[in-house]
């Protein structure tokens, strides 16, 4: 007996063999149970159903799966097209009503916490990935970031800005974790400036980059700053802001100083006076030990 085999190639991808004991006579029907692209569903990390492009690697070639194609069940070298990145889904088993999962979230969420205030500062949160930035202003200590179509394994960059100066920066790995909590602590320092009598002067500016902060208070600063100024009147000062504590003493008297003085001056001249009276008393004295009164 001599075996006929008839050969069937599938959208280009797979060649079905189908043997035949005989030349047919008449139709004949043969059923192949073939999975068209809409029985195979794509899905995130989390189960959402995702739009991705669909590659099977065949013998080194890259055969687009397409809603208007359909493939023989078996394991496939299977690859997903998503935001640009070309990603290797390894051999994935395709059957009637598969779910191929791509290491992608569609929507990846920050939760983001600022427990330290920023006074006298506008606070934006800028969010750079994947070629994209989102600017977010901030109106209180918390702050939910979603990211679409976000890969695990990309890095996020996060930002965080004080009337545009960058006041904190951290970059965070896409991970199996969706929601993802993260903590922003900004630099702070804490400036007195104080005049010669040790008393706080609520005018001084304390410059630090394109930032100027007025009177004594806790600051947030820019990332990488060592040296600020201090400004007072006229006359400025260069400090180090290496420490989280900047005490500045100003040469002058300001205007607690100034009243001080002017009480020191007010006590010293009164006991002149008290000083002077005494010492006339004591040269008045008689040698009888009597006292002359003057009227």
């Amino acid at each position: 007996m001599l075996n006929r085999v008839l050969y069937v190639i599938i959208s280009g991808i797979k060649t079905i063999g189908i043997y035949l004991n005989s030349i047919p006579t008449s139709t004949v029907t043969v059923s192949l149970p073939l999975i068209p692209r809409s029985e195979v569903s794509i899905v995130d990390e989390a189960g959402n159903p995702l739009s991705a492009l669909i590659y099977l690697n065949i013998n080194g070639t890259l055969i687009p799966f397409t809603n208007d194609s359909c493939i023989y069940p078996g394991t496939y070298d299977v690859y997903a097209l998503m935001n640009g990145e070309l990603m290797n889904l390894g051999p994935s088993t395709i059957y009637q009503g598969s779910s191929l999962k791509v290491p992608v979230f569609s929507s990846y969420t920050l939760n983001i916490t600022i427990p330290r205030e920023c006074p006298d500062l506008n606070l934006e949160l800028l969010i750079k990935y994947g070629g994209n930035q989102y600017a977010i202003p901030l109106n209180g200590n918390n702050q939910v970031v979603s990211i679409p179509n976000a890969i695990i394994g990309d890095q996020v960059q996060v930002e965080l800005l004080g009337n545009g100066s960058l006041l904190y920066q951290r970059e965070i790995a896409i991970n199996g974790s969706n929601p993802e909590t993260l903590l922003i602590n900004p630099r702070m320092i804490s400036f007195t400036p104080v005049d010669l009598l040790n008393n706080e002067l609520p005018n001084a500016v304390l410059n630090i980059g394109s930032l100027y902060y007025v009177g004594p208070g806790k600051y947030c600063i820019p990332i990488n700053s060592s040296i600020g100024m201090v400004i007072y009147g006229n006359d400025v000062y260069v400090v180090n802001i290496t420490s989280d504590n900047v005490y500045v003493r100003v040469w002058t008297f300001g205007v607690l100083g100034i009243k001080s003085l002017l009480v020191i001056l007010g006590l010293l001249t009164l006991l002149i006076i008290i000083a002077s009276i005494i010492k006339g008393l004591s040269n008045g004295r008689s040698d009888g030990g009597e006292y002359v009164i003057i009227k």
